[in-house]
């Protein structure tokens, strides 16, 4: 078996960890400034924030994303009573306008989807994580309790003319991730990448490497 074959079955390996290596992240947007909170969350929706974030890799390594509480998200400014939002019917004088403060406690939920739509790439893409990945709800409920959200710390909570961060948000942020990296590092080490090439050699009938062991 030639080096190359080695290297491919080893990359194939690495590629399949990567692909597993998919979370799940929970946003508060109470009292969150909308725009920050926009660029966070499409930074994890596009897998930004994690160093192997390869395109030759893994083409969509972004993670999914819980907002919750989008009716109480904050806008900077005079945006809740200036702010517009367009859009065409696709018929002859369809163009339909509506206030931000309107919008928001008509359909919270497409305020968010707006301002992070406006954060991704405008490539084919862009919808496909917006309809797979973004899940966004205007109160605290949601049914993905079941994937284990781990919350992320709020960019900026604007309370007034001022804002606040929640030590206990930072704390619970900071332990969460820790334990998913130790998953993650845990996952990744090298005796089950060489176990995953011991499987990918077997169904490809080349059989065991006695030295990958």
């Amino acid at each position: 078996m030639g080096g190359g074959s080695l290297y491919r079955l080893r990359f194939q390996a690495v590629r399949e960890l990567l692909s597993l290596d998919r979370h799940w992240w929970l946003v508060d947007a109470r009292d969150q400034v909308l725009g920050r909170m926009a660029v966070q969350v499409a930074t994890y929706l596009m897998g930004r924030h994690k160093p192997y974030a390869w395109p030759h890799v893994n083409e969509m390594p972004g993670d999914h994303v819980v907002v919750v509480n989008a009716r109480h998200v904050a806008m900077t400014g005079k945006k809740l009573q200036q702010k517009l939002y367009r859009h065409h019917t696709g018929y002859p004088g369809g163009l339909k306008s509506e206030l931000a403060h309107s919008l928001l406690a008509r359909q919270p939920g497409r305020v968010v989807e707006h301002a992070v739509r406006g954060m991704l790439p405008r490539n084919p893409t862009r919808e496909w994580i917006m309809a797979e990945r973004l899940h966004v709800y205007p109160d605290e409920h949601h049914p993905h309790g079941g994937q284990q959200p781990i919350p992320l710390r709020p960019v900026w909570r604007r309370v007034g003319r001022s804002g606040r961060l929640d030590e206990t948000d930072d704390r619970r942020h900071a332990e969460a991730v820790e334990d998913a990296w130790n998953r993650v590092v845990a996952t990744a080490m090298p005796p089950r990448v060489a176990e995953m090439v011991q499987a990918a050699r077997r169904e490809v009938g080349l059989g065991e490497d006695k030295s990958e062991k």
